[in-house]
């Protein structure tokens, strides 16, 4: 009779282990894998309200105002992805306003800033409510965030 609950609880241990293993494979995949994220910037309006002009949206590529655009994710306040692109220096085959990148799977907000840029201006985005021109002067900018979730869907498009 002993040997019989020695062995059942050797079966039960073995069993606890081998769940344990699957388990710790499947967080592992879940952890690396990463959603492609395609973002279009389609255009920020603009209302003042002090004065009594309203614009249209228009697009980022055609309002030269917009000198550079950053786009930036966020899980919390930890920075997952940034990149920024200047008119007049994008890389091959770069369309201004459009990005493309690869995300792990999760919710993050994502951050748009389109500004005008002058010499010697100096930008920074340390978070997704904090934004600072740190050099003599500020441009004029836009500033657009969302919430995105990436999931095991396929691509996820935003446009905006």
């Amino acid at each position: 009779m002993k040997k019989l609950f020695f062995i059942a609880g050797l079966v039960l241990l073995f069993a606890a282990c081998s769940n344990e293993s699957e388990n710790m494979v499947n967080n592992a995949q879940m952890e690396e894998a990463t959603a492609p994220v395609m973002v279009h910037v389609n255009g920020f309006s603009v209302a003042q309200e002090d004065f009594p002009v309203t614009r249209a949206a228009q697009d980022v590529t055609d309002y030269t105002g917009v000198k550079a655009v950053t786009l930036a994710f966020y899980s919390g306040s930890t920075e997952v992805y940034k990149h920024e692109q200047v008119r007049g220096a994008l890389e091959e085959g770069e369309t201004l306003g459009e990005f493309e990148c690869s995300l792990p799977m999760g919710s993050y907000t994502m951050v748009v800033i389109a500004r005008g840029q002058g010499d010697g201006d100096v930008f920074t985005l340390t978070s997704p409510t904090e934004a600072a021109y740190t050099s003599d002067h500020s441009r004029e900018t836009f500033a657009y965030t969302q919430a995105v979730n990436t999931d095991w869907a396929g691509e996820t498009h935003l446009t905006f």
